[in-house]
């Protein structure tokens, strides 16, 4: 039987989700953003603000300060030269996941265009997950 410390335990989880990963060492790009969610796969969205909405912080833990721009870019500003690379998602909370990240979720849900253009996920019967 393998065995692990505590100590190696925890700087295995910490590494999976992205925190010993290298910052990078000019101001962070859509690539670094988009590596960060990727790493998670998911970002909570939460409208409650003590100190920044909830779903620019894990990003900032990963990556350092950052223009949160770049994350509003990518979540919800489509063009042909900056396609959206995250959508809303209704899991067990609101969510912003990678495009093509929602046909992989329970129910056969995929990313579909909503009101206003902006992006959310339902189910093929028009229901939320």
């Amino acid at each position: 039987m393998l065995e692990m410390t505590a100590a190696a335990a925890r700087r295995t989880a910490l590494a999976a989700q992205g925190f010993a990963d290298t910052r990078p060492t000019a101001a962070p790009t859509r690539r670094h953003l988009l590596k960060a969610v990727g790493r998670t796969s998911l970002l909570q969205i939460d409208s409650v603000s003590v100190a920044v909405r909830a779903h620019y912080m894990p990003v900032f833990s990963r990556i350092g300060a950052y223009d949160r721009g770049l994350l509003d870019d990518a979540a919800w500003r489509h063009t042909a030269a900056k396609p959206r690379a995250l959508v809303e998602y209704w899991a067990h909370e609101a969510a912003l996941i990678p495009v093509g990240t929602g046909r992989c979720c329970a129910g056969g849900c995929a990313p579909t265009r909503a009101v206003a253009g902006r992006g959310s996920a339902r189910c093929s019967s028009g229901t939320r997950p």
